[in-house]
């Protein structure tokens, strides 16, 4: 019997020693199955996921839903340190393994918690991207609202540097989340924002930028495309879910025609729009059912195509501004180059119909002249 329970103890230290090595300092995805961090996620999310799904979309879900994160990251910790302390307890040989235990003890606690901060900075960098949204996308984010705010005056490289910049974003999410996969529970600091949203966002603009605007082709936006559809594909594959079709199309034809209608409005129009619909609904199959799955995995809302009602920015609001002397009017006397989308500058038939008015006052005038002398 003590035989026996000294096996069962070194098994136990070997299993756990490894667990905590794969889940916090090893900077890789581990693809075996049989892990019990995997099994410890599966089973006590599936357990707070219940009692969010009872409860009604809003504030009150999301913050229920951000303690999972950071405090299964403790649990886990828990979980390990007293799994140890019974592994050592199957290994009472002398007064060796009780120096042992408590020395192992000590580098076990110092090795986690150092790796700790490492997972947080990871959190602090994906989440300074996803702010920068706000004024660039809306909030929500969604793909017209990113393209009408960054397209004045057909110059676009403020645009295509942007979503080089989320090319490196993206990289930097798949590599970080699948180090580390309870970074994925985490929630982001401010409302109508997540991880996921901004990823759909980023892949529902590639996307339409693929189908074809006029004016706007560069290789840099099938790169971010491509890296941002290998993050939702990897996220989904590492909880095991399968893709999904969801039953509520997140861009109905009324949705296309009005999108198509507030990207016209500053001069930015699809190439081929007798079947651009078409075209960019076999774009969508690529992603959509991945992101679909990642969302109802975790509790999470996609992104709008188009923003169904006007809606204010989350920097633009707070509850001081309701009684702040500078709210709201000298917020929109600000904000009106970001917020007002109709383009600035007249198109060429515009010009040319102008200046051709010009042309025939001025000959009216020369000809009330030379009759009046």
């Amino acid at each position: 019997m003590e035989i026996l329970a000294a096996i069962a103890g070194v098994v136990l230290i070997i299993g756990i020693l490894i667990d905590s090595f794969e889940s916090i300092v090893l900077p890789r995805r581990v693809s075996r199955r049989f892990r019990l961090s995997r099994f410890f996620y599966m089973a006590t999310w599936v357990l707070w996921s219940a009692i969010a799904r009872k409860m009604r979309p809003g504030n009150r879900r999301e913050y229920y839903l951000s303690y999972f994160g950071p405090l299964s990251l403790i649990l886990l910790l828990v979980l390990w340190v007293a799994i140890l302390v019974v592994a050592f307890a199957l290994l009472q040989w002398g007064r060796f393994l009780t120096v042992a235990e408590a020395s192992m003890g000590f580098l076990f606690l110092a090795l986690i918690i150092g790796y700790v901060p490492v997972i947080y900075q990871a959190f602090s960098r994906r989440e300074a991207e996803i702010t920068l949204l706000d004024a660039r996308a809306g909030s929500p984010p969604s793909a017209s609202e990113f393209l009408r705010r960054h397209y004045r005056d057909q110059h676009t490289e403020e645009m295509i540097q942007f979503l080089r910049d989320w090319e490196r974003w993206g990289s930097e999410l798949l590599e970080s989340h699948l180090s580390y996969p309870v970074l994925t529970y985490y929630r982001s600091q401010h409302e109508r924002q997540s991880w996921l949203g901004a990823l759909t966002t980023i892949l529902d603009t590639c996307a339409l930028l693929l189908v074809g605007l006029e004016g706007i082709s560069t290789p840099t936006i099938r790169f971010t495309f491509a890296i941002a559809r290998h993050a939702a594909v990897d996220l989904a594959q590492v909880y095991g879910t399968p893709p999904i079709d969801s039953k509520l199309n997140r861009l109905s034809s009324a949705d296309f025609a009005r999108m198509r209608d507030a990207l016209a409005e500053v001069g930015l129009r699809l190439r081929h729009e007798e079947d651009a619909e078409k075209r960019l609904y076999e774009m969508r199959r690529l992603y959509e059912p991945f992101v679909n799955a990642l969302a109802d995995h975790l509790l999470l809302n996609l992104p709008p195509w188009v923003p169904a009602t006007k809606t204010v920015d989350d920097w633009q609001t707070s509850a001081w501004d309701h009684f702040a002397e500078w709210s709201p009017e000298k917020l929109d006397e600000i904000t009106h180059i970001i917020t007002d989308h109709r383009k600035k500058v007249p198109m060429r038939h515009e010009h040319e119909h102008n200046h051709e008015q010009h042309h025939d006052e001025q000959q009216a005038l020369e000809g009330s002249g030379r009759e009046a002398s």
